[in-house]
């Protein structure tokens, strides 16, 4: 798909059919998906080559409470996911994230709130210094998941800026040889 999608209202659910993929496109440069209304559910979506003016375009850009994604495959764009700090809980269930990131201030996943929560899902290598996960979240739990920064020029594998509570369990870390930090 060619046009970037916002979403306002409450309680929506995108379901892509086949392999529907989002290529190239923001909304007002911001991303691909810029949703403002409170419980968003986005699943079975590949979301590819999303850049703007700033370097800080998101394949979703998430403006309201309470954001699960599940079975998408976000790759080769600026940033995975923007979640504003009161985005409530943001779930990844069952996702890829792969070379994102744009001059160390576009990551994976960015993301406050009460909880970020990620299951089964992977990580890899983030570009130009960005983080995989950046969270601000009261709570972030990562489960069965990896994170790898593989060969790529990444930051932090996981960044906890505001510090809180962290659930690592049943998962692989791994940095490359050209890790800045």
């Amino acid at each position: 798909y060619s046009e970037p999608l916002l979403i306002r209202a409450n309680d929506v659910t995108i379901v892509g059919d086949g392999h529907a993929i989002l290529e190239g496109v923001a909304h007002r440069g911001k991303a691909a998906i810029v949703a403002r209304g409170d419980n968003v559910a986005i699943a079975n979506l590949e979301c590819r080559g999303v850049k703007v003016a700033d370097r800080n375009g998101a394949c979703v850009r998430f403006q309201g409470k309470n954001l699960t994604l599940s079975h998408v495959y976000f790759h080769d764009s600026e940033q995975g996911v923007l979640a504003t700090r009161n985005s409530g809980v943001v779930q990844v269930l069952d996702s890829r994230f792969e070379r994102l990131g744009a001059a160390g201030r576009a990551h994976g996943i960015y993301a406050g709130g009460e909880k970020l929560y990620i299951l089964r899902s992977g990580f890899i290598a983030m570009h130009e210094g960005s983080h995989a996960i950046k969270s601000r979240a009261r709570e972030t739990v990562i489960d069965s998941s990896l994170i790898t920064s593989l060969s790529a020029r990444t930051g932090r594998l996981l960044d906890l800026s505001n510090g809180g509570v962290l659930h690592l369990r049943n998962s692989v870390l791994a940095q490359g040889p050209n890790v800045d930090n």
